[in-house]
């Protein structure tokens, strides 16, 4: 007989499966995901990250998908597979984490399922996979392991836990703040255990950032290390309004109305477990920082604070039907609770095999396109088009800049002191047999390399009905 632990590790992982299954076969959902494939996989053949190869997130997160790649080959369907993993194991160590702190099985349960709801509706918060996709998993490991035991030992494997989240991306500080400050103020055990065990916490947590330091030291590149880590990071925050950032969660809001009104309705309701409601506020005031704190609205962000939301929301399923407020009670019925889940079940399979599966996939057709053209050696250079055609034609690019909006808008260039012009006769300079524009890329000196070494080769319209070029060397 199956043990039922390893009945519902298996139950959040078919659920996150089953809810993503339509999203895994196209080449590109967002462009952050296909840069964590392409330099993953130069990773895997020898480039080393922010020396031959650059974005601008820490290292972990191209770490963690050259080993995916490593073990389960050339496949984007099996990279979204890994996303779905990862996210199935979250719910699944969110929900030993409720019942590590007294919450009811069903509300245990019921917030594993709302964490996974919410990553499987809009392409933005959470169907494209994403840093926050994977360091929620360390950051929930950290939790199940502090909650679960007063050990100064686990306490400081807890850390070790964050330290790996840390390095995919840093904001993983704010949820570790939120349970620092959490595990200081409980009453157990004594004050000066807590402290020596908290202390361990910031030593195991310091560990994979130290190892990625020596890395960088033995490669002789310590100065990129720290002008990545340090000068990017300050350089990447923008201005905001207040009414931006108002804007921003009021959005988030109504995008997920029913499960936002659990969270609040769980806050307002007297008897709430008090561990329960202390870290909820702690943890969800600290994750919701990072989010809004760049003046970077996008939708991803909100993935870090999906955790307490969910934790939080999950803790409305342990009321009886008589404590439920009536208004919502019919919502539970059977008879009008099972038919409206297979709606919203069925609604979310519609939408994905729409925008997924029936609209046409242009990286692959361009790929196609180019395939059969293609010698030995040819380099093609995607220009302002999707990335992701480096993995799929399995060419290197010729420019360390993989992301286009690295090379293409000027805030990141600002950021990560580009002079453009050096770099776009780097990029000629390699002689790439074919280059890619989508529409037009408006800059002079390009556009005067493009006419004198390039032509129109061919013309695709993408499913967005913008117009892609693909120009081939002159002398090919």
């Amino acid at each position: 007989m199956m043990k039922p632990m390893y009945k519902q590790l298996l139950g959040f992982l078919a659920i996150s499966v089953g809810l993503r299954i339509l999203t895994f076969f196209r080449s590109v959902i967002d462009h952050d995901e296909s840069t964590y494939i392409v330099i993953g996989d130069a990773i895997l053949q020898g480039a080393r990250y922010w020396i031959d190869v650059t974005d601008v997130k820490p290292v972990g997160i191209f770490w963690l998908y050259a080993g995916f790649l490593g073990v389960l080959g050339h496949s984007i369907a099996a990279m979204r597979l890994m996303a779905a993993v990862f996210l199935g194991l979250t719910a699944f160590l969110l929900s030993k984490t409720k019942l590590a702190m007294g919450s009811t099985p069903n509300a245990a349960f019921g917030a594993g399922v709302v964490f996974l709801v919410l990553n499987s509706i809009y392409t933005y918060y959470g169907i494209s996979p994403n840093t926050e996709t994977f360091f929620t998993f360390f950051t929930m490991l950290a939790f199940w392991i502090a909650l679960r035991s007063t050990k100064v030992f686990a306490w400081m494997l807890a850390g070790l836990a964050f330290g790996l989240g840390f390095i995919i991306k840093y904001v993983v500080m704010f949820d570790a703040i939120a349970l620092g400050l959490f595990l200081l103020a409980s009453p157990s055990p004594a004050l000066g255990r807590r402290i020596k065990g908290l202390t361990a916490m910031v030593v195991g947590a310091a560990l994979p950032f130290a190892c990625v330091f020596a890395c960088y030291a033995y490669w002789g590149a310590t100065d990129k290390f720290i002008f990545h880590t340090f000068q990017v990071s300050k350089n990447y925050p923008v201005d905001a309004s207040l009414w931006e950032h108002i804007k921003s969660f009021a959005d988030l809001n109504l995008r997920f109305f029913p499960f936002a009104l659990l969270y609040y309705l769980t806050f307002a309701y007297p008897k709430t477990l008090p561990p329960v409601r202390r870290l909820g506020l702690l943890w969800s005031l600290a994750a919701i920082t990072p989010v809004l704190l760049p003046g970077k609205f996008f939708g991803h962000y909100y993935i870090q604070f999906f955790l307490p939301f969910s934790f939080v929301a999950g803790e409305f399923f342990s009321r009886s039907s008589a404590e439920i407020p009536r208004f919502l009670r019919p919502f539970f019925r059977r008879k009008i609770a099972i038919p409206l889940l297979l709606t919203v079940v069925v609604l979310n399979f519609y939408f994905q095999k729409k925008d997924y599966i029936d609209r046409q996939d242009t990286p692959k057709k361009i790929t196609s396109a180019l395939q059969p053209k293609l010698k030995e050696g040819d380099l093609v250079y995607a220009g302002n088009y999707h990335h992701i055609l480096y993995f799929l034609l399995d060419r290197p690019s010729p420019s360390p800049y993989i992301h286009r909006s690295l090379l293409w808008t000027e805030e990141h260039r600002r950021a990560l002191n580009i002079q453009l012009d050096n770099e776009i006769r780097h990029i000629f300079d390699a002689d790439p047999a074919f280059i890619v524009v989508q529409d037009t890329i408006p800059n002079p000196l390009f556009n005067a390399y493009l006419e004198k070494k390039y032509t129109i080769d061919m013309q695709i319209k993408a499913e967005n009905g913008r117009a892609v070029f693909l120009y081939a060397r002159k002398n090919l």
